[in-house]
């Protein structure tokens, strides 16, 4: 057989021997699993059957239905109650959300500012927002500012819903009397 018919047999074969999948692998291989939908400069609102909606601008925000989850890049947010009064508001450099769970993993310039409370918490490490239970998380250096003083800790927890707060390693604090 000449050169001339072999190349193209080989490459017949080449191409007739490969597949390309968005959602299996076999063992020891990485799945690949290929976003739903990516919005750049869009808003969205996360809620699931609740009368306080969380509504979202991002920068882009990439969505894998198969995972429920959101990968969000320069994110704001905020929170209003069933008369529509604003109760929550915040923004992050970048972010994920388990869009089943409603669980926001914030990440880099964090910024949560808790309207009912007059209670700001800031962050430049990560940040874990329950928007269900209300709660907040960070075990990064994290700044709190509430009419009862200023407070700097390496980990903190609240929630905002029982008006319940603690700190681990509390570094300096100020109480307003």
């Amino acid at each position: 057989m000449s050169l001339k018919y072999i190349i193209p047999l080989l490459i017949a074969l080449s191409l007739t021997s490969c597949h390309i999948s968005n959602s299996t692998s076999t063992a020891g291989e990485e799945e690949l699993i290929l976003p739903d939908m990516v919005l750049e400069k869009g808003t969205f609102t996360l809620y699931q059957e609740r009368e306080r909606p969380i509504e979202f601008s991002a920068g882009k925000a990439t969505f894998y239905s198969k995972d429920n989850r959101a990968v969000i890049e320069d994110i704001s947010f905020e929170q209003r109650d069933g008369s529509g009064a604003l109760i929550i508001e915040g923004h992050a450099d970048s972010g994920e959300i388990d869009t089943e769970n409603e669980l926001l993993e914030l990440k880099g310039n964090v910024y949560l500012n808790s309207i009912r409370d007059e209670m700001k918490i800031e962050t430049d490490g990560k940040m874990s927002f329950d928007t269900k239970s209300q709660e907040v998380e960070s075990s990064s250096y994290v700044t709190v500012t509430s009419p009862d003083g200023e407070f700097s800790s390496h980990a903190f927890y609240g929630n905002l819903l029982m008006e319940e707060y603690s700190f681990s390693n509390l570094e300096e604090g100020r109480i307003v009397i």
